[in-house]
């Protein structure tokens, strides 16, 4: 799997796993509402699969891959051209997002910027640096990895919504998928933070409906109460390239049900 848009945080490293953790049961559909980078969505195989998320251009980015993935290519070719002559694109460029906010400029400012980084600064404003050294994927490859996740979210539901909002689609055969915001990132890479105790209480809602769910939680831990396996893993860390260092950190996985590590 080559990633369509760079995400800090990525379960790509991962997906394979998580994926293997699900119970063979009956699936009504299969839902992730904190979806970055999709990795997940990648091979997930459930006939309807809602995917959401509270950044707007980031909702519209994946609009575009599953209805118009043309113009994203046509798009970042054309920064992407005139960025291997003059890196002053990148600048203009993000100036033009934090005013408009066009997904498509996301795109090309993901695979443009230092280490890949999408950072926000406090005032939701896109702020990561140029990475000098980068040229930025070149569009025809580009091009082969959209055509490519193209086809496989063409049954997603891509909306902008709270994760709080994405219940009224839960029922007991759901399976449900959440890589919340890394508490501690100080919406450096996220435009919101998370509050972890209504967070709590979006999975006992979960709970009461019967559905299964697993969630990536990075080093944080889950009530006991609300969850039946916990898997401990070691991952480089999400924010390695803020840092400037390789250490690793646990990624913790809860599911709300019996699985094997």
């Amino acid at each position: 799997m080559s990633p369509i848009i760079k995400w800090t945080g990525s379960k790509r490293p991962i997906a394979d796993k998580i994926h293997n953790l699900w119970p063979k049961t009956e699936v009504s559909n299969y839902i992730e509402p904190f979806v970055g980078g999709g990795s997940c969505l990648y091979d997930c195989k459930a006939e309807k699969i809602i995917a959401s998320d509270v950044m707007p251009e980031l909702i519209g980015f994946w609009n575009f891959v599953k209805s118009n993935p043309d113009k994203i290519i046509s798009h970042y070719s054309s920064l992407w051209e005139s960025y291997q002559k003059d890196r002053s694109i990148f600048l203009s460029t993000r100036e033009r997002f934090n005013q408009c906010r066009d997904p498509l400029d996301l795109l090309f400012l993901s695979r443009t910027s230092i280490n890949g980084l999408i950072r926000f600064n406090k005032s939701g404003n896109f702020n990561a640096s140029l990475h000098h050294n980068r040229s930025g994927i070149n569009p025809k490859k580009l091009k082969n990895i959209v055509a490519d996740w193209s086809a496989r979210v063409q049954k997603c539901e891509f909306l902008c919504s709270s994760y709080q909002d994405t219940v009224q689609f839960v029922d007991s055969k759901s399976q449900v998928f959440l890589d919340p915001p890394y508490i501690g990132s100080d919406g450096k890479m996220y435009s919101q933070g998370l509050n972890v105790e209504d967070f709590y209480k979006y999975l006992d809602t979960l709970n009461k409906i019967g559905c299964n769910w697993i969630v990536t939680f990075g080093e944080h831990d889950i009530p006991k109460e609300l969850f039946l396996t916990k898997i401990e893993l070691l991952q480089p860390s999400p924010f390695r390239k803020l840092q400037g260092n390789s250490r690793q950190a646990k990624e913790t996985i809860f599911t709300n049900f019996r699985s094997q590590p």
